[in-house]
């Protein structure tokens, strides 16, 4: 009867239980996270202790590194498979080394393995844009006689029923009757279950955004539209999400081929030196090995795919924004067009202003010709000229001179007046002098007072002494002395009211 036992880790398992399963011939430990971005849920101390009872190898840490609390997932591809066949010291071996193990049948030398394994799973938080999330676990198992140990991290409930199946196998065959490779043949085809649709599911993302950029109609008009939908920065970000994680896969399935094919390696270096022949173990592995090889091509095609779609799309955003800055140019032009017809018509309402101030200007004269003339009349209320006896013709009468002699110099001197006021900066000269008399009354409205200096006191004696006094550094402040100034002047105005 062979004994198994199964310890899942959590905070309440002391280092005394484990140290009491050292003589367990299968002992299956699990180590789990609440979630994919949280701490493991074991503590140093009995982390330790497991490492210790069990004399597992230091390279199992290298795995156990990935996990733990983080906020995104940046280690994609695990660290490389680590095997160590020979004494129980753990010399280590990796390819090329010369095999130190003699014999398969009994396993009298201690075989330890350890790898990570990336899987993906649903997970069930409601979105459908991004239903599936790419997990990881961590595997020790060391063979030594008829004890045999697996340490897992963080399996994913496949990966775990995986193991339960392969105790119950265990338990109904002698433990020399079972293969310790097929547990990890079973392990590897878990991890693999899902990729398949999670390939499928990036596919249709990534056609979805190619059907919409291939057949989109490119206007053939001058301001025709350019697409029959909205597109936009949006779907090229969208895009290079999907070529993101096409691009961890690819990670994920060189690592994945990796750890398979040093399995595959170990398991027929085993074979060759126990004389056992390739089994369906070995099949199964290769099997592996090709499906991970597909869903690699699968993986690179679809990296094309999204790279061929980004492409256009970038095409079509420049195409657009080169139509949208061919249309603003046509707008401009529009613009400078409408800006040259109304310049045009300006300059014809210049012209024709320039016209109208010329007559204005010429009927301007024409009335200063006849203003002094009219003045003169109205201002003698002289008859100048009469009319006949028989009303058929006016004549002049004896005083007409006397408008003519007015009114010839009054004009003379009117247009003189209005020609030397337009052509001489007399304007200019009168602004400027109106300017000084303003900066003059500035300066005399800011000079400072001194003691008495440019106030006008009444006549007493005792304000003119004041006034008079010298100021030197020893004399009162500016404003003391004049507050004793008008209470000295106030008093002695007060003494002169009194005298009389």
């Amino acid at each position: 009867m062979v004994r198994s036992i199964i310890v899942c880790f959590s905070f309440f398992v002391s280092p005394q239980v484990l140290s009491s399963l050292t003589s367990t011939e299968q002992l299956f430990s699990f180590i789990r996270q609440k979630n994919s971005n949280s701490r493991l849920l074991i503590n140093d101390h009995l982390f330790t202790a497991l490492i210790e009872s069990n004399n597992i190898f230091d390279e199992f840490e290298d795995f156990v590194l990935s996990f733990g609390w983080k906020q995104r997932e940046y280690d994609v591809g695990p660290p490389p498979c680590r095997f160590s066949v020979g004494s129980p010291s753990g010399r280590y071996r990796t390819f090329g080394i010369e095999p130190i193990i003699h014999f398969f049948g009994t396993f009298a030398d201690p075989i330890e393995c350890a790898y990570g394994l990336r899987y993906v799973e649903l997970n069930n938080h409601g979105n459908q844009k991004e239903p599936w999330s790419v997990r990881q676990t961590g595997i020790y198992h060391k063979f030594e006689g008829s004890t045999e140990i697996w340490v897992f991290i963080s399996p994913s409930p496949l990966i775990e029923s995986k193991a339960v199946e392969h105790i119950d196998q265990i338990k109904e065959k002698c433990i020399k009757g079972v293969n310790p490779f097929e547990l990890h043949l079973k392990l590897i085809i878990a991890s693999l279950s899902n990729f398949r649709w999670y390939i499928k599911s990036l596919v249709e993302r990534a056609a979805e955004q190619s059907i919409r950029v291939v057949a989109a109609q490119v206007g053939q008009g001058k301001l025709s539209s350019l697409i029959d939908f909205e597109i936009n920065f949006e779907d090229r970000q969208l895009l290079k999400v999907v070529e993101d994680l096409a691009l961890d896969l690819i990670t994920i399935f060189d690592s994945t081929t990796d750890t398979i094919n040093a399995i595959i390696w170990e398991y027929e270096y085993i074979c060759d030196e126990s004389g056992h022949r390739s089994d369906n173990i070995m099949s199964g592995l290769r099997d592996c090995l090709r499906e991970v090889d597909l869903y690699m091509k699968k993986t690179k095609t679809l990296c094309k795919r999204i790279q061929g779609t980004a492409s256009l799309l970038s095409d079509l955003l420049d195409y657009e924004n080169a139509k949208i800055a061919q249309e603003n140019g046509e707008s401009l032009r529009i613009l400078a067009q409408e800006s040259r017809e109304e310049n045009s018509t300006m300059r014809a309402l210049t012209e024709k202003g320039t016209k109208d101030a010329a007559a204005v200007k010429v009927i301007t004269l024409i009335t200063i010709i006849f203003l002094p003339t009219t003045v003169v009349s109205g201002f003698f209320s002289t008859q100048f000229v009469r009319q006949s006896e028989d009303g058929t013709r006016l004549t002049l009468t004896a005083n007409w001179w006397i408008i003519a002699a007015i009114s010839i110099p009054l004009t003379v001197v009117t247009f003189t007046i209005w020609y030397c006021w337009v052509r001489f900066p007399w304007n200019k000269w009168w602004d400027e002098r109106i300017i000084r008399r303003s900066r003059k009354s500035n300066i005399i409205q800011r000079r400072p007072t001194g003691l008495g200096a440019n106030i006008d006191p009444p006549n007493t004696d005792c304000e003119s002494a004041f006034r008079d006094s010298p100021a030197d550094g020893n004399s009162l402040s500016a404003a003391r002395a004049l507050h004793y100034s008008n209470t000295i002047g106030s008093k002695s105005r007060s003494g002169s009211h009194e005298k009389f």
